[in-house]
């Protein structure tokens, strides 16, 4: 079968539309939007700041009442997990009380057939029939922390210190990501201000995805927690620019230890929502450049001359601001190289 071409008009992420499966082409003319890992927009650091609010839970012990923080990552009826740090509950027995931001309290327990071995995290989960948001997380197909986490990248992390009675919300950046883990599972080395209590709170981007869980604060006084889980040490002059740095346990190490806690339980969808659902997966497609990039949904297609076919897919116009190549990925994973400058745009508006 001849390929056909395809022509990209532009895609919004947010829009949902029917349209046919593309099928291959030789040569794309497009419009598309800056790519966002799994098709989440880029928050406002108001909207990232209730989102991490409405996903970051009080945890403590029957011993203890300063405990720490977790972060709800799943939601299956009404039993809901969250993720946090081993520290947090010490050694410490079941069971232990969590504070959704509702204020309520509830009883957890360790999901017991998950085992992080020697990495500082681990899972509860608690019974509620009210509606919590859960974490929204990176691509992590590939389980490669580095496509995910980017020196430089502005990053928000929320915890409960143990002086303070409300949530603390912080920004900063990634200031180091070393390319070996530090024991007990340690790797993201970003400039938040994190306090104790904060330890299990989240780390976003500014998608508002999970990229990690707060751990470990700046200065450390005891203990040397620079090193890495092969024996090796940092020279000197590596430790001196980790020293001011707080640090945090990569999800990458969930996705390889309990992959199945980073997507929602699958529901079985009929009528109306299954048409929807199945008119959805065959309309998206991704877009991907060497930095960033975004998804896209089809708008429309008319047959050129023969068998040949014109796709439109409508996006923002921020994405071509940056004169690179873009790779359009269809949902039949085919993948077509796309050349900038072909593109159309709003002057009213963030549409291309």
């Amino acid at each position: 079968m001849k390929n056909r071409p395809l022509f990209i008009l532009a895609c919004l992420s947010s829009l949902l539309l029917i349209s046919p499966i593309l099928s291959g082409c030789d040569r794309v003319n497009t419009f598309v939007q800056q790519f966002q890992p799994a098709g989440l927009p880029e928050l406002k650091e108001a909207d990232l700041k209730e989102f991490a609010e409405s996903i970051t839970v009080r945890v403590t012990t029957n011993k203890s009442k300063s405990g720490g923080s977790g972060t709800l990552i799943r939601k299956d009826g009404s039993r809901y997990t969250l993720l946090t740090n081993a520290h947090v509950l010490g050694n410490d027995e079941a069971p232990y009380r969590i504070e959704t931001p509702d204020q309520k309290t509830y009883s957890a327990s360790v999901v017991e057939s998950v085992k992080f071995s020697d990495n500082d995290l681990v899972l509860l989960e608690f019974v509620s029939d009210s509606n919590y948001a859960t974490a929204n997380f990176p691509d992590l197909t590939n389980i490669n922390a580095s496509k995910y986490v980017n020196i430089g990248e502005k990053v928000y992390a929320t915890g409960f210190p143990f002086d303070e009675e409300n949530l603390n919300f912080t920004t900063g950046t990634v200031g180091l990501f070393p390319q070996k883990t530090f024991k007990t599972g340690y790797r993201i080395g970003y400039t938040n201000a994190i306090k104790k209590g904060m330890s299990g709170g989240p780390i976003l981007n500014r998608f508002g995805e999970l990229i990690g869980l707060n751990g470990r604060h700046s200065y450390p006084l005891f203990g040397d927690p620079f090193v890495f889980q092969d024996g090796t040490r940092p020279s000197e002059t590596e430790r001196e620019k980790m020293l001011p740095l707080s640090w945090g346990v990569p999800v990458e190490i969930l996705a390889q230890t309990a992959s199945q806690f980073l997507n929602p339980p699958s529901q079985t969808l009929t009528g109306l929502p299954s048409d929807i659902e199945t008119k959805a997966k065959q309309s998206a497609v991704r877009i991907e450049r060497k930095v960033g990039g975004g998804s896209g949904v089809i708008i429309a297609s008319h047959k050129e001359n023969g068998n040949k076919y014109t796709y439109h897919v409508l996006t923002a116009a921020h994405v071509v601001e940056t004169e690179q190549d873009y790779t359009i990925i269809t949902p039949d994973n085919k993948r077509y190289t796309i050349k900038p400058g072909t593109e159309k745009k709003s002057e009213s508006s963030d549409i291309a």
